[in-house]
């Protein structure tokens, strides 16, 4: 399954115009500040997955990310999430609102080519997850994630691609660990211009997305029948200006390989705002 979530990345590369500079959506490693600017990211992701037994899951959530230019090379970014999530179980509700875990994470460029038809560049990302968030919310762990993300723009044209891998509870002091996570993501978008000097712009988006979780760890062993992998494909659009950009994003869920009986994922959308400053 690794080799195939690698073939899977490399085909979004080689397919896509490389990683473009404000391609995707749903990737966060892609808010890359000037030097000394900020910006400022919310959203509202609606999420939900159910099973044929009548019980279903569904979350509200709001991410609020924060990125700073700290040098021209350099972007540290923070990201805190609010989390609504309603429970039905035949028939009966229960609601929960709270906070989940902080994460905070560095981007520092390693490479970086600017011509007249081509602006492309690399970067990898270190981040940690701290347990911050409310009981039923955080995993209660210290999480590592480290990836590689790339940028591409070709006049009319960008596309951005990722791969991260997350290891969950790296301090080994939970007794129950959620499993590793490995995400790969691509995108690709055509820019249209909508008041003849490129100040306002709107992008049609399709992101390719994968998601690999490994099983459950209790007291250093796998638990049976827990884990999974899921492949999205998501349209979505972006409106820009030089200040503000507001973009929207259907993920579908194409295939999902459950290792136990875990709820099945359904589509998600997506709504945010980006603010320059």
């Amino acid at each position: 399954m690794r080799g195939y979530a690698l073939l899977l990345f490399l085909s979004a590369v080689l397919f896509f115009p490389a990683v473009a500079a404000a391609a995707g959506i749903s990737v966060d490693a892609g808010l890359t500040p000037a030097q000394d600017r900020w910006i400022l990211r919310t959203q509202v992701r609606y999420m939900s997955r159910g099973d044929k037994n009548s019980t279903e899951v569904q979350q509200l959530v709001f991410p609020v990310v924060l990125a700073y230019g700290v040098r021209s090379s350099v972007t540290i970014v923070a990201r805190q999430v609010l989390i609504r999530r309603e429970r039905t179980v035949l028939g009966n509700s229960s609601t929960k609102s709270g906070f989940g875990d902080t994460y905070v994470f560095a981007k520092i460029k390693a490479y970086r080519s600017n011509s007249p038809r081509l602006t492309f560049g690399v970067a990898p990302t270190l981040g940690i997850e701290f347990p911050t968030g409310q009981s039923g919310f955080s995993s209660n762990t210290w999480d590592l994630r480290a990836g590689l993300y790339a940028s591409a723009r070709t006049g009319t044209w960008s596309s951005d691609a990722n791969v991260a891998y997350q290891w969950n509870d790296v301090v080994s002091d939970a007794s129950a660990t959620p499993g590793d996570e490995l995400s790969i993501d691509a995108a690709v978008a055509y820019q249209f211009i909508l008041d003849g000097v490129g100040l306002v712009t709107a992008s049609p988006v399709l992101e390719m997305s994968y998601l690999k979780v490994w099983p459950v760890r209790n007291a250093g062993e796998e638990v049976p029948h827990t884990g999974e992998s899921v492949l999205y494909l998501s349209p979505g659009a972006k409106l820009s200006t030089s200040w503000i950009i507001a973009e929207g994003l259907v993920r579908i869920p194409v295939h999902d390989d459950l290792a136990g009986n875990q709820l099945e994922r359904n589509v998600q959308t997506l709504l945010g705002v980006r603010i320059l400053f």
